[in-house]
């Protein structure tokens, strides 16, 4: 944990001044991937840390469950840029310094590995309602990942394309979702950008999604924009998470 929290700061250190000119306003988010989940002892880990550490740390948190052994914390950053990011992980990297040897044997055992991803808010290609806030997150606990990696060429492609693509939902009726779009800044093999879609329940999520595209198709241009957009990808990664609304924390609530 101490190693890999030092070699973050320093990478985001490094990368700061190069990258701030490219982000966008709304602020960032850190994306933390765990593989090889133990179930039982990484609820009773985050649980530990929810109850001794969130609370003074003040930073909002959701965790997430993809299958039995992946998950994820999302942590939005919603000030100061890059600088934030850094503040928040070098705070946790503080509090386990603070952990007890059976609060480190927790956090051992809890998960195989970690990968971590930092991204920048895109709010022009974002669909969310005036009232967002964590609430609408805890309310919709279900959501439908995309993680678009793209050919370095085609950036501009997928923008204007999912941009269109919103304009075109609109015009049909078909924008009553929520959708929060990031791009990659660090962490990510290529340019990429993050899509999650959220969902009251399952039901929501798949009977709205076959409402949106039976009209969708009806639409020439919705289907050649679609078209584009996934052409400008060179991968696509798609899954289901389920927001653990015990678990998570925020710091409003």
């Amino acid at each position: 944990m101490k190693r890999f929290t030092s070699v973050l700061l320093t990478l985001i250190t490094i990368t700061f001044s190069s990258v701030a000119a490219q982000m966008e306003e709304g602020g960032l988010l850190i994306w933390e991937k765990y593989t090889g989940i133990n179930g039982p002892i990484m609820t009773e880990y985050f649980q530990m840390v929810k109850d001794k550490y969130a609370p003074s740390t003040g930073n909002t948190y959701g965790l997430y469950g993809r299958s039995p052994t992946i998950g994820y914390r999302v942590t939005p950053v919603q000030t100061g840029g890059l600088e934030g990011v850094q503040e928040i992980l070098t705070v946790r990297q503080e509090v386990f310094g603070e952990f007890t040897d059976v609060e480190v044997e927790l956090w051992e055992d809890a998960w195989t590995s970690r990968e971590t991803m930092i991204l920048a808010n895109v709010p022009d290609l974002s669909l969310i309602p005036d009232d967002f806030g964590v609430l609408s997150v805890a309310d919709n606990p279900f959501v439908d990942v995309l993680v678009y990696f793209l050919k370095p060429q085609e950036i501009q492609t997928f923008r204007e394309s999912l941009a269109r693509r919103n304009e075109l939902d609109r015009e049909l009726g078909a924008d009553d979702y929520i959708m929060r779009v990031y791009q990659g800044m660090i962490g990510t093999p290529s340019p990429a950008f993050l899509v999650m879609q959220h969902y009251e329940n399952m039901t929501d999520l798949e009977t709205g999604r076959a409402r949106r595209m039976q009209a969708r198709q009806s639409v020439p241009e919705w289907m050649e924009v679609q078209r584009r957009l996934m052409g400008s990808a060179r991968e696509v990664e798609r899954f289901i998470l389920n927001r653990n609304n015990e678990l998570s924390f925020s710091a409003n609530r």
